[in-house]
């Protein structure tokens, strides 16, 4: 019984890390999303062009390499 009282407390604590980590992962999208706000004004003031292939390709790419760090599951 107190093995799986033990458990469900364990259940409990890595939940609540993950809802943590939750927040964190919309927090830091909020700021990356401020940044491509603030990257786009700056665009139109220097008279360029807001989407850029190039830049976008670089994005996945590196999102791409990054990824493989970690594995998939089956």
């Amino acid at each position: 019984m107190k093995k799986n009282m033990d458990d469900e407390k364990a259940l409990l604590f890595i939940r609540e890390e993950i809802d943590s980590i939750d927040s964190e992962i919309i927090a830091l999208l909020e700021s990356r999303l401020n940044l491509s706000l603030q990257i786009g004004n700056v665009k139109r003031n220097l008279g360029k062009e807001l989407h850029d292939d190039a830049r976008e390709e670089l994005i996945l790419q590196k999102i791409d390499e990054l990824a493989i760090l970690y594995p998939k599951e089956d």
